[in-house]
């Protein structure tokens, strides 16, 4: 007994040939999706694009969609696709029975189609699917490219992020550049104690030698990076600001304090000055050469309020008053006394009592509670920051009031950062 007679190559159902056009219907979604949008709607922005030849079409709509939410539009066209390329191939080929394709062997051929790997355990059969094939592999390509446009933007660093990574780079290079230093008065004083021994042909002295001039090439290798790391920093808007450093008449190559903001600095490089930005709630500090706590707050004893003034709102507080090691900090009414002065330290710890406000075990997470421990300043679970809305920040989270209720006895905790009351502190100097 014979098997079934193998469909040929050119097969295609009437039903199938008349069905597959019937998906170009999908213009009455994009008519939708133009109507409905708030650019077409918006008189303004009409006459705006009439006024600078930009027509308000599909297309442009596509690409301000895309604009704001481009994870979003991606998954949403995906799905699409995916529903209608499936259906496409189950429709168009058949298995060694002459029945349709399965549904889910139609999906995982689309799969293996879209992201143009082709396993090749399934094939299409006829010419129609190897067309539908041919059409969804092409998408796959242009959907991968997408996909890493969006992912690249994601990926990369924005301005505020840059400054922080640069300065902390900025940092690490001046402590290497103090170790170059002291390595090069080392060995140049060794060099000439050799000489002056007559040991100019000994193995020592060549030793010395060498690495006197290590650390000369190796210092200037890392201030010609300084100076690439600080080219880095420059953008757009601190091209726009720029005509601030044109009164600036630049010494010398250097750092240099900006007399009308004590939140930025003048970078010369090659007698040009550029005006450069402190992390939020640093002030320059031209003795040290670095951004630091302000020199007006370092040390002195404040209040920390929060919900009003020391009369109306409350202040942090150590919980039962004894600076012992895990003590909680909580809301209470101000009193002013030894519990409730903090000091702010240059390092960025705050202090109360000989002990330090620390994140417990380093884990910073939502609800994470705040607490007394021996100060470790080079640790980044006692650095805190003052950004401008008066928000308290450490290790990507913020000092924050639990449900926002400004009452006595409520323990601080972290949270991520937002602009209610709760994350707003007021320093009242003692």
């Amino acid at each position: 007994m014979s098997g079934p007679t193998p469909i040929p190559l050119s097969f295609i159902p009437m039903d199938v040939a008349l069905g597959l056009p019937m998906f170009a219907r999908i213009y009455l979604l994009c008519r939708s999706i133009t109507f409905h949008s708030r650019f077409l709607r918006d008189s303004s922005s009409r006459s705006l694009g009439y006024l600078n030849k930009v027509p308000i079409n599909f297309f442009f709509i596509i690409k301000a969609y895309l604009e704001q939410s481009p994870a979003l539009c991606l998954v949403i066209f995906f799905m699409l696709m995916f529903c209608i390329g499936s259906w496409s191939l189950r429709a168009c080929n058949y298995t060694t029975t002459n029945q349709h394709l399965p549904i889910a062997n139609a999906m995982w051929m689309f799969m293996t189609l879209f992201t143009t790997v082709g396993y090749g355990d399934l094939i299409p059969s006829t010419y129609c699917g190897r067309g539908v094939a041919t059409i969804t592999a092409i998408i796959g390509v242009m959907i991968s490219a997408f996909l890493i446009a969006v992912l690249s933007q994601i990926l990369l660093l924005n301005r505020w992020e840059k400054y922080i990574y640069n300065f902390g780079l900025n940092i690490e290079m001046a402590k290497t550049q103090k170790f170059y230093a002291a390595n090069i008065i080392f060995y140049a004083w060794k060099v000439w104690r050799l000489n002056r021994s007559g040991m100019q042909r000994s193995i020592e002295y060549v030793y010395a030698q060498r690495k006197l001039f290590g650390a000369i090439s190796n210092n200037q290798t890392l201030k010609q990076e300084q100076r690439q790391l600080a080219d880095h920093n420059i953008g757009l808007a601190e091209l726009m600001t720029a005509h601030l450093a044109l009164g600036f008449v630049c010494p010398t190559d250097g750092l240099f304090l900006n007399p009308h903001d004590e939140h930025t600095y003048f970078r010369c490089v090659l007698g040009t000055a550029h005006l450069m930005p402190c992390p939020a709630g640093l002030v320059w500090d031209q003795s040290n050469r670095i951004c630091e706590w302000p020199s007006v707050q370092a040390f002195r004893r404040f209040l920390i309020t929060v919900g009003g003034n020391t009369t109306t709102g409350k202040c942090l507080d150590v919980a039962g008053g004894n600076a012992e090691l895990h003590s909680q900090i909580q809301l209470f009414r101000c009193h002013g006394r030894q519990s409730q002065q903090f000091e702010l330290h240059r390092d960025g710890t705050i202090r109360i009592m000989g002990k330090c406000l620390d994140i417990p075990d380093s884990k910073a997470y939502d609800h994470q509670s705040v607490q007394l421990f021996h100060c470790h300043s080079a640790q980044e679970n006692q650095r805190f920051i003052i950004d401008a809305q008066n928000r308290i920040h450490v290790m990507g989270k913020c000092l924050d009031v639990p449900n926002g209720q400004i009452v006595n006895n409520n323990p601080l905790q972290l949270f991520r950062c937002h602009n209610e009351a709760s994350q707003h502190f007021t320093l009242t100097s003692l």
